[in-house]
């Protein structure tokens, strides 16, 4: 296909680097989905075309994940000025900016762009569940004393509202059993004893082996299997809790960790 490229069209072009940035992704060759991105991307601007919206949505989790912080930030703002406040992009952005806040874990400018989206209430419909779920890792921060605020969180009513992530087994439904197990921690340790099997054939139906996911799956309910015990946890897991923390960051089907888990994990021993 590249060949076509030279002719110049602009449909032709972004669908021949839709094709480029997606086999990229799926190799988890992030460098040639920047490279990919940023070629489009500049070929699509030149020309005065206002259609550079996917290929920065494409581009921005690669930038967070590769830790090129300070250029994420230029996209998001660049994509942010460019996109309606309501529309599905801008909810995207916005999504995106905060979990770059956490990545770099400045914890409070985070908040305080959470605390924005809720009170204006320009977070667009279609990223409705995906903003309960960063709700959720909010609510996880104050529990930890990383910003400020009640932990309290409604599980419940949470579960009820997410539906369509709940199905979603290979995906976001992840992140949904990983809240229940921090928000339940120390409330509630018998549904950490109680779910711990199900889990685990969870884990192993839809997660690949090696992920991290399933690696802070495995860090997680070894604190029921050794009875809630900080020091004994500690000494158990030190060895799989490097495994994650020496592991790559990836794009995958549950897009992006909102908080890294290798980090995510480190919090979650401060509650023992």
């Amino acid at each position: 296909l590249k060949p076509y490229l030279e002719c110049e069209s602009a449909p032709i072009n972004m669908y021949i680097y839709t094709l480029l940035i997606h086999r990229a992704y799926l190799s988890h060759n992030y460098k040639d989905v920047i490279k990919c991105c940023k070629e489009i991307i500049g070929f699509l601007e030149v020309r005065g075309i206002e259609r550079t919206s996917p290929f920065y949505s494409n581009l921005t989790p690669v930038l967070i994940i590769q830790k090129q912080f300070n250029e994420a930030q230029t996209v998001i703002q660049k994509a942010l000025s460019q996109a309606n406040k309501g529309s599905y992009s801008w909810s995207v952005y916005t999504y995106y900016r905060f979990v770059l806040e956490l990545h770099r874990r400045d914890y409070k400018a985070a908040h305080a762009l959470f605390q924005t989206a809720e009170r204006k209430r320009h977070i667009n419909k279609a990223m409705r569940e995906q903003w309960l779920i960063v709700r959720g890792f909010v609510k996880f921060l104050m529990r930890v004393g990383r910003i400020e605020g009640s932990g309290h969180f409604k599980l419940g009513k949470f579960l009820n509202e997410v539906p369509v992530f709940t199905a979603d087994k290979a995906g976001n439904n992840v992140n949904i059993i990983i809240l229940q197990l921090l928000h339940n921690l120390g409330r509630n340790n018998d549904f950490l004893i109680d779910k711990k099997e199900a889990i685990i054939k969870y884990a192993e139906r839809y997660l690949k082996s090696g992920s991290r996911a399933r690696m802070l799956l495995r860090l997680l309910l070894k604190i029921p299997h050794y009875n809630f015990d900080k020091a004994l946890i500690l000494q158990k897991t030190e060895k799989l809790a490097t495994q994650l923390k020496n592991s790559d960051l990836k794009v995958d089907n549950a897009d992006i960790e909102i908080i890294p888990y290798d980090d995510l994990w480190e919090l979650t021993l401060e509650l023992l």
